[in-house]
């Protein structure tokens, strides 16, 4: 049986107002107004989903007019409920889940994983590198073929974290083959 995971963020958006298209030529007046019946309508719509959403009265943020936006609002009961929820599905086993950092680029959450001897990840920037790292990882996996500064960068990274396996996806023979492109791309750590 397959169980729906939960939203565990939201992020919190204010739309800007529609301002009225004002002008003298009737031409630009008719298009305008085309326009601006079109993005009325896309808001309308919008609106009209948010107000179908299910809230859970438990994760209303209280003082939202004091909220800057966008904002990211977390609820870690939640992202501990997934986390559950989906070893579970991989039977309890951890290391069948490599997890994707864009997913998950809170340090926070990636402790949370780690605590819950989540120890395999992958990412695409050298910056959900160092955080991933940074969190306590043990594995991680550069899925996107990397040269020069950020090459450069993952070597610098890996020689700060000697503990954490670090693997990098290379495209061709190239980035594999002298100097130092090669050094920090083919790393065997």
């Amino acid at each position: 049986m397959f169980r729906r995971l939960q939203t565990s963020t939201v992020l919190i958006c204010r739309m800007s107002p529609v301002v009225p298209l004002r002008t003298g030529n009737t031409r630009a007046h008719s298009a305008g107004s085309g326009l601006r019946d079109m993005i009325e309508a896309a808001i309308a719509a919008h609106k009209f989903r948010l107000s179908e959403f299910p809230w859970d009265e438990r994760h209303r943020v209280a003082g939202i007019e004091d909220v800057l936006t966008p904002a990211l609002v977390l609820y870690p009961e939640i992202v501990a409920s997934n986390i559950a929820r989906t070893l579970h599905l991989l039977g309890g086993d951890p290391d069948r889940w490599r997890v994707h950092i864009k997913t998950a680029k809170l340090a926070y959450t990636l402790r949370m994983l780690v605590e819950r001897c989540v120890r395999s990840f992958k990412c695409a920037t050298t910056l959900e590198l160092q955080v991933a790292c940074y969190s306590g990882v043990a594995d991680v996996l550069l899925a996107y073929p990397v040269v020069g500064a950020n090459a450069r960068r993952v070597l610098e990274i890996a020689n700060q974290f000697p503990r954490v396996r670090i693997s990098v996806l290379v495209e061709n023979e190239e980035h594999c083959g002298n100097g130092e492109v090669a050094q920090s791309t083919c790393l065997s750590t």
